[in-house]
């Protein structure tokens, strides 16, 4: 679990590595006094204008995503203070990467989280079109040949985010409701719970049915302090769902400074592209 030292801007994990810091969504047009990078010019949110995206021509590689299907040993969810965030542990060779598409190399998944509004008419950080969404989650990959996520937060191509923009459905996100199992253990910051493991295909099963989706892809950075430079975003097209239950269960989970949301607003372009692949795929080894 993490350790809130309140006299210390910083927070510190069991490894003594900055796992976050202090900061609110009351006034993000105030973090780069603190966090520089957060006033750089490839930050992140952005509102994605469909006429202005480039086509990647067909036969390009496809992203693939491996071993989302894979059960991990352990899991664990925490709130810490700005989401709920999903971290696991899978047996050796089984941890779920993906690579492929404008990924030069492979990138080893790290967390999850989900970013959401004061209601369900806004809530995710991208807008497309100026549009936005009730809440976006965000799967967290770091590039294996920089050795460990924090070393690869400091290069330009250090970290790759699937984001996926959700709507509201009658259906339950699956993945969502193994996590809301322990959602009554982690209402305050700084709490952490286990539970029972099950794998990352649980939030995008459709994917896993039709095996390929276009997405947006961009050069980017963290959406929360300090803002790395550090991302290559890949944004689903393809909607997900979450109900509207629990989108209510996820509000229910106090955040630091009393914040009723937790989504950026949309950073300027400055002379960025954004392209649109034609598919992300699963590998055909992407279980155990």
């Amino acid at each position: 679990m993490d350790l809130i030292f309140a006299d210390q801007k910083w927070k510190m994990n069991k490894n003594n590595e900055v796992s976050g810091a202090h900061f609110d969504y009351g006034n993000p047009k105030d973090w780069p006094k603190d966090y520089p990078s957060c006033g750089g010019m490839r930050q992140s949110p952005i509102n994605i204008q469909l006429q202005d995206v480039g086509m990647i021509e067909p036969g390009q590689q496809p992203v693939y995503r491996n071993r989302y299907g894979a059960k991990p040993k352990r899991m664990t969810i925490t709130n810490n203070g700005h989401t709920v965030q999903l971290t696991g542990e899978w047996q050796k060779g089984y941890t779920p990467t993906i690579s492929g598409g404008p990924l030069n190399g492979t990138y080893q998944f790290s967390e999850l989280h989900f970013h959401w509004g004061s209601n369900n008419f806004v809530g995710s950080e991208h807008l497309i079109n100026n549009h936005s969404f009730p809440i976006e989650m965000h799967i967290v990959h770091w590039k294996e040949t920089y050795g460990n996520k924090t070393e690869a937060t400091k290069h330009p191509n250090g970290l790759a985010v699937l984001g996926y923009l959700m709507s509201i459905h009658k259906s339950p996100n699956r993945g969502l409701k193994m996590m809301q199992m322990g959602f009554q253990h982690i209402v305050e910051p700084s709490r952490s719970t286990k539970i029972d493991p099950f794998p990352l295909s649980f939030f995008d099963p459709n994917v896993s049915r039709q095996k390929t989706a276009r997405y947006f892809t961009y050069p980017g950075s963290l959406t929360t302090p300090p803002c790395s430079e550090s991302v290559t975003w890949l944004l689903s097209v393809r909607l997900g769902n979450i109900a509207t239950h629990q989108l209510d269960s996820l509000r229910r989970l106090r955040l630091s400074n009393h914040d009723n949301h937790n989504n950026r607003p949309t950073q300027q372009l400055n002379g960025r592209s954004v392209s649109s692949y034609l598919e992300i795929q699963f590998s055909n080894a992407d279980s155990m």
